[in-house]
């Protein structure tokens, strides 16, 4: 480690993610601030799993039809039964595609601005600080921004995630969903992590990271 003008030592990589990850889990509010300029302060938020996400990197499982000219059918005129539509092919390939978990950011926001992104999602900064755990003694503060894209949670979809809501926040608020507050879902494609001492930019996964239990 590089040395402070204390003595103290600045923390590795390995280090503001640990702390990163242990505030995020034990945070209990943060500030949203919108592409549009309007912010809000003191948001309850938890995170949530998502399974089945496609992975387009990811390689696909191939076939090909043995024929007496090679192993690819050349026929160029194959009959309507073999034929598929552009749509067939697109829904094709993303069944091919290997899936994985991916790990979102839920809150419980006013109302209002639940109204203001019906018809959108929104560009987006989700921010919070506090004490991060295994850092030096000289950089305990740990700030949390992660960015991305917000949008708000349909009711019927809000509606079932109220019960795992209340595991980190149990407030009567959730009962309220569709009037006074509103849930909203961030899609998370970066973080930044800073304490006194250091920063680092994370990328869509490792970002994504912090949010896993």
């Amino acid at each position: 480690m590089t040395g402070l003008p204390d003595g103290g030592a600045v923390p590795h990589h390995a280090e503001l993610v640990a702390a990163a990850r242990a505030l995020t889990a034990a945070a209990d509010y943060g500030s949203l601030a919108l592409w549009g300029g309007r912010v809000a302060h003191g948001l309850r938020f938890t995170s949530r799993r998502l399974d089945g996400t496609p992975i387009p990197g990811a390689p696909v499982k191939q076939t090909v039809t043995e024929t007496d000219t090679g192993s690819v059918d050349r026929r160029e005129d194959p009959s309507p039964a073999e034929h598929a539509t552009g749509v067939e092919q697109i829904a094709d390939l993303y069944a091919g595609w290997p899936t994985g978990a991916a790990h979102r950011l839920l809150m419980l926001a006013p109302g209002a601005i639940g109204q203001l992104l019906e018809a959108d999602d929104q560009a987006c900064r989700f921010q919070f600080c506090g004490l991060g755990g295994p850092v030096t003694e000289q950089a305990r503060w740990v700030s949390v921004a992660f960015g991305g894209w917000v949008a708000a949670v349909p009711a019927a979809d809000a509606a079932p995630l109220t019960s795992h809501f209340a595991e980190r926040h149990p407030t009567g608020d959730l009962f309220d969903l569709g009037g006074q507050w509103a849930m909203l879902e961030i899609d998370v494609v970066e973080a930044f992590v800073r304490t006194g001492y250091g920063r680092v930019r994370l990328d869509t996964d490792d970002a994504r990271s912090l949010l896993a239990p």
